[in-house]
């Protein structure tokens, strides 16, 4: 549970972090897959849940860290119809260029993660 001044918004996961690749000492230059799902209230006080639907992968090397390089990750409000689907390679290629692609109730949109 997290208080913004009058907001409190609640967040529980349950996910799966698992070392595909081991480049030696320390994290740099590790390949992870991340899998799992969420589910919480936002600000508003609406429910939504989170369902990680392709495992994403997160290279940590130098232009990949700060994203997912591949993967897709599914957040729907229980209350509502609302569904919105990200896939972090939208060009099927695994490259570190930060797009994704988001399909935000069946209109997609092609974005840089910053």
């Amino acid at each position: 549970v997290m208080r913004t001044d009058e907001d409190e918004i609640a967040w529980s996961s349950d996910r799966v972090i698992t070392q595909l690749e081991d480049a030696g000492e320390g994290i740099w230059g590790d390949t992870y897959m991340v899998s799992g799902d969420a589910s919480g209230v936002n600000r508003e006080g609406d429910s939504f849940n989170v369902v990680i639907d392709e495992p994403l992968i997160k290279v940590m090397e130098k232009g990949c860290a700060k994203t997912f390089i591949s993967g897709i990750l599914t957040v729907s409000a229980t209350n509502s119809s609302k569904v919105i689907s990200i896939d972090y390679d939208p060009f099927k290629n695994r490259d570190c260029d930060y797009f994704a692609e988001a399909i935000i109730n069946g209109r997609k949109t092609i974005f840089k993660v910053e």
